[in-house]
């Protein structure tokens, strides 16, 4: 189970859907969603966001293949940052 002050990243998508019914959210801002606009992509950038900003906040991003394939370099920053 992830702590309640978890914050969690969602993509656009037919997981994200899914998600939002199967999680539980408890202190609010600790849901991220693109949901009113579509946009693929925006869990991983928004996640590494969260997580520069709170850093010992718990986050999970929640994405498919095609939104990871479109935000990969991020990585790069989130290793730059250690």
């Amino acid at each position: 189970m992830l702590p309640k002050n978890s914050a969690i990243t969602l993509d656009a998508g037919t997981l994200c859907l899914q998600a939002t019914d199967a999680l539980e959210y408890y202190d609010p801002p600790s849901l991220f969603t693109p949901l009113d606009f579509g946009l693929v992509g925006f869990s991983f950038a928004c996640g590494l966001g969260v997580k520069v900003a709170k850093p010992k906040k718990t986050v999970v991003s929640l994405m498919g293949d095609g939104g990871f394939g479109m935000t990969i370099s991020e990585l790069r920053l989130l290793l730059n940052r250690n």
